[in-house]
């Protein structure tokens, strides 16, 4: 009896030991490849080939996982934004350069408005006219020239750190606020 005893502890010491390792199954998948993200980008802004230039700022400046993953995730030109908030500003700057295409409306006007979310100044004034701004570009019934014009307004804030000039850039910012609403309200869009 002993000795039955001793050898059906050693078989279930030995048999629970030995089994091999069951994979996880929740284990993470790799992250997207570069090529992967742009492939997705070009699908989304209707390029027939990947950007080379993009797939090699990919490489070049190493981007996340996540931003990998969110961009190779990809289905509309608005979550382009969303994705691009997740590489560098200098990154990001490069990639909208090198999407930018005047020829497709689409991809002008998403890009726009991904730039006009980086857009802060601090003045209430100034950041409310980004955010009006970022509305009338999604007004298909304001002529693309126009909105190209009005994302102009927004692209000089750089003297608005200056604590002399902040008074003078609050009431600009006010004054060019009621253009941009009178010209949304024209159009017939929702403020």
């Amino acid at each position: 009896m002993r000795v039955t005893l001793v050898l059906l502890v050693a078989a279930c010491w030995t048999s629970s030991r030995d089994s091999p390792t069951t994979p996880v199954a929740n284990a993470a998948a790799p992250a997207p490849t570069c090529e992967q993200a742009t492939r997705a980008i070009a699908s989304v802004i209707g390029a027939d080939e990947p950007n080379d230039y993009v797939r090699g700022l990919c490489v070049r400046d190493r981007w996340s996982d996540a931003a990998r993953s969110c961009f190779a995730r990809l289905i509309s030109l608005d979550a382009l934004a969303a994705c691009a908030d997740r590489i560098g500003d200098d990154e990001r700057v490069q990639l909208f350069r090198a999407l930018e295409d005047p020829a497709d409306e689409r991809v002008t006007v998403a890009i726009a408005v991904a730039r006009l979310r980086h857009a802060h100044t601090g003045i209430v004034e100034c950041d409310a006219l980004v955010a009006a701004v970022a509305r009338a570009f999604r007004c298909d019934a304001i002529p693309l020239n126009d909105r190209m014009l009005l994302e102009d307004m927004t692209t000089d804030f750089r003297d608005a750190t200056n604590p002399r000039l902040r008074a003078r850039f609050a009431e600009l910012c006010a004054k060019s606020m009621g253009e941009v609403r009178q010209q949304i309200a024209v159009a017939g869009c929702r403020p």
